[in-house]
């Protein structure tokens, strides 16, 4: 299996592959600085970067990241972060970025050394003038605001090693100045994750204090559409699995509808929307929902009356 990225001819007239990649290393989009930057994987580990405007003869490689140093930025999986015209990633344990150009590319923050092995940069997200991201090294996660400078960069929090969970994921802007997230550790047999949020400092990175047994199953979902917050679902011992919303704050995460009363779960599925998240009840039946992250704007699409299902 192959992947390519084309760009338009001299006479602007057909379609020139430019980029391929092959043996499922496909090129990937890094992020868009005035040109559109690729990482572009290699059978020996390195990685190209290659910037392009559309046409081939604006398209060239402008970096080699090394095997030791590249981990493989996508924007797709929120391991780069385009802002302020720049593209922001991680190679090396250290925070990168570029322009689009080979002069425009280098390493912007060095990060304390490693103390494990292959350092990996990911769950990047915009918070305000500045950005979040996270460092996983070895059993180690450490959550990072940055505003692309060194002064500007500092550590927020550190997970696992000698505490638990450890992994995190799920970075969302809720709209309100907060980013939340979850953080998971799959080694205690089922890996749900404890929720978080952050306001860009160290004493404000603490975890959500709803439900005291709240923990998050799969995904957060963000509410689109200038709505703000997430969807989740949610796990208590009062309510088992259904649908949860939160905004960052203690007093605004919370139950959104309990579709199986009592502590029953909910088999769910959450999916994007537009301005607001569709939810797939599936305990003998397969209803459809939709939410807006207000219960009473969560109702059922074969309902009768869908304001109060």
């Amino acid at each position: 299996a192959s992947a390519s990225v084309l760009a338009v001819d001299a006479a602007g007239t057909s379609a020139v592959e430019v980029l391929r990649g092959t043996d499922g290393n496909w090129p990937a989009l890094l992020g868009v600085a005035g040109v559109a930057v690729f990482s572009v994987p290699q059978p020996d580990g390195s990685t190209r970067l290659v910037a392009s405007d559309g046409t081939v003869a604006g398209t060239a490689q402008i970096a080699t990241l090394t095997a030791t140093a590249s981990g493989f930025p996508a924007a797709a999986i929120n391991s780069a972060l385009t802002m302020g015209g720049k593209v922001y990633f991680g190679a090396g344990g250290n925070l990168w970025e570029t322009n689009g150009t080979s002069a425009g590319t280098h390493v912007s923050v060095t990060l304390p050394p490693s103390t494990g092995s292959d350092p990996y940069l990911h769950a990047f997200g915009p918070l305000g003038s500045r950005f979040v991201f996270s460092r996983l090294d070895g059993d180690v996660e450490q959550l990072w605001v940055s505003d692309g400078t060194g002064p500007g960069t500092l550590l927020l929090a550190t997970f696992g090693a000698d505490q638990d969970p450890r992994y995190l994921q799920d970075v969302i802007n809720t709209g309100n100045g907060l980013m939340v997230f979850t953080v998971r550790d799959f080694t205690n047999g089922n890996g749900n994750g404890q929720l978080w949020r952050t306001d860009g400092t160290a004493a404000g990175t603490v975890r959500i204090n709803s439900a005291p047994d709240l923990e998050v199953f799969d995904m957060l979902r963000p509410l689109r559409g200038g709505l703000g917050g997430a969807v989740f679902q949610g796990i208590t011992s009062a309510y088992g699995r259904e649908p949860w919303v939160t905004d960052g704050t203690d007093a605004g995460t919370r139950l959104l509808r309990d579709l199986t009363p009592g502590p029953d779960e909910s088999f769910l599925l959450l999916a994007d929307a537009g301005a607001g998240a569709f939810v797939t009840k599936a305990v003998n039946s397969h209803d459809v929902w939709y939410t807006d992250g207000t219960p009473g704007g969560t109702w059922s699409l074969s309902a009768t009356d869908r304001r109060v299902a």
